[in-house]
């Protein structure tokens, strides 16, 4: 080998926490300084202040949408090809 450590896998989970602790444990485990002048926000109001930036907002609308027409247009078409089968017999 060429003297270089062998990096742990993702098919080893356990082994890739383990060796992350030990290249970032300083920082993992770094207490995050309290704000003097101003309190915390919750996450809740974090998400609050930040919602109106979503430029997805109603993608998952429009694509539930896209799948039920999607969904109907595919159950016609197996009703057409039945109905051209059943002709066939």
């Amino acid at each position: 080998m060429d003297g270089k450590k062998k990096k742990a896998s993702l098919s080893d989970p356990e082994a890739l926490m383990r060796e992350n602790e030990v290249l970032y444990g300083e920082l993992i485990y770094a207490k995050v300084p309290e704000p003097k002048t101003i309190r915390r926000m919750s996450p809740e109001e974090r998400a609050a202040q930040f919602s109106s930036f979503a430029a997805l907002s109603g993608y998952g609308d429009v694509i539930r949408k896209a799948e039920e027409n999607f969904a109907e247009q595919e159950n016609e078409s197996i009703q057409r090809i039945a109905w051209t089968d059943e002709d066939d017999i």
